[in-house]
């Protein structure tokens, strides 16, 4: 699976580089060019789930994208929504 992100990132000309540091990880624009982080040290599930939910940001419709990847990247970006929505602070009124 990490493969296949990877490949689609390409595919996308997205690059993804792996870098030690403390931070989430995710996807940020660097002189124009899309770059996605991924932690070096996660495990690789981890490092599979922020490929997914960055990816799940870009127009995907005209690419082809195997099935479970699809799958994979639609869940992975509603989970991240959720989460963001969750992890927000209460509004105040």
């Amino acid at each position: 699976m990490l493969l296949a992100l990877e490949t689609l990132a390409k595919a996308l000309d997205i690059e993804v580089r792996y870098e030690k540091g403390d931070f989430l990880g995710g996807l940020c624009c660097v002189e124009g060019q899309n770059l996605i982080m991924v932690q070096k040290n996660e495990p690789p599930g981890r490092k599979i789930q922020t490929l997914a939910r960055e990816l799940g940001a870009f127009d995907l419709e005209n690419v082809y994208v195997l099935p479970a990847l699809r799958t994979l990247i639609e869940t992975e970006t509603a989970e991240g929504k959720r989460r963001t929505r969750s992890a927000a602070p209460p509004p105040a009124f």
